[in-house]
């Protein structure tokens, strides 16, 4: 038996995920926000629906995947949400970036209906969590390798064995990069061909090129600078002590303005640094940014920076 697939979001993720599910042969109604990026799916064979509601509608599998939970919660219980649709029975499966505290409150509200929603998107412990969920309740479990999990906390025993036995159960493993799809086979023997690999992907429609001088007005940016923009949690692995230590290192007249987004632990360690290494003053820290403030900074910028030890795929 085919299944029938209802697919919410077709982004840079989530059209080729829907692609594929049409080329292996499932019945594929789709829905987007923006109808013309739905076309080359209607010229593969899918069903174009007008509303989130209609594309879950009598379908035995619902995909979501957009950009952040603002839109997950908008598709799911706006005006013909999908929510309203769901049938008794069906599975959603969420790949969207969203709080928590939401996933969990849509997870009660799809189970009240009769359906399940599983989303494992970090092997560690979601996605072990998940499968063994999972299985007590006799549904299937897609877990998702994004990076840390697999290039970090697997190299620690109790974890490892933990991960390695879910990888082992879950019906689907998916990985962000080829990088850990390798990853996955040398650190945990977990088969390679068994991998699919699902890259992050780039809203297109809100990340493009736009006024640089507009974007520094917005970001309280000076316009005469040249900026160099780094986005990221400000912990040791992402190195930005690296950045600073390379801007340090140019001559005074060389030095663009390093911009900083994000916060966490290792703040006042780089405070602290770039205060005795006499940059204080060519670097900003402009503290956590909403997802929606981030192309103004991109904008803004005339290069970025990404220095960390290890990403799975970056998208920052």
């Amino acid at each position: 038996m085919t299944e029938s697939i209802g697919f919410i979001g077709l982004g840079l993720m989530g059209q080729p995920m829907a692609m594929n599910l049409v080329k292996a042969g499932h019945p594929v109604k789709a829905f987007n926000r923006t109808r013309q990026k739905a076309e080359p799916l209607a010229r593969a064979g899918a069903v174009i629906a007008g509303s989130p509601a209609e594309a879950a509608r009598d379908t035995d599998i619902v995909f979501t995947i957009v950009s952040d939970t603002a839109a997950l919660e908008e598709v799911a219980l706006g005006k013909d949400g999908f929510l309203e649709a769901v049938r008794p029975g069906a599975v959603v499966i969420d790949s969207s970036t969203i709080s928590p505290a939401f996933s969990r409150k849509l997870a009660c509200l799809i189970a009240g209906k009769g359906a399940s929603l599983l989303d494992a998107h970090y092997l560690y412990p979601d996605g072990v969590a998940a499968v063994r969920i999972g299985r007590r309740l006799g549904l299937p479990v897609v877990v998702t390798a994004r990076g840390s999990d697999v290039n970090l906390i697997a190299d620690l025993p109790v974890p490892r064995a933990w991960i390695a036995r879910a990888l082992r159960r879950a019906a689907l493993v998916i990985a962000v990069s080829e990088q850990l799809r390798r990853r996955l086979s040398e650190q945990l023997g977990y088969p390679e061909e068994r991998v699919e690999v699902v890259g992050n992907g780039v809203d297109r429609y809100m990340f493009q090129p736009s006024d640089r001088a507009a974007a520094r007005v917005a970001c309280g940016l000076p316009l005469e600078e040249r900026i160099v923009f780094a986005a990221g949690n400000l912990v040791r692995p992402k190195r930005f002590d690296l950045l600073l230590e390379v801007l340090a290192r140019l001559e005074p007249s060389e030095r663009p303005l390093l911009v900083c987004a994000g916060e966490g632990s290792d703040r006042p360690r780089l405070v602290r640094q770039a205060q005795r290494a006499g940059i204080a003053r060519r670097v900003c820290f402009v503290g956590l940014q909403a997802h929606a403030a981030m192309p103004r900074f991109y904008a803004a910028a005339d290069a970025f920076a990404l220095a960390s030890d290890s990403e799975g795929c970056p998208n920052v």
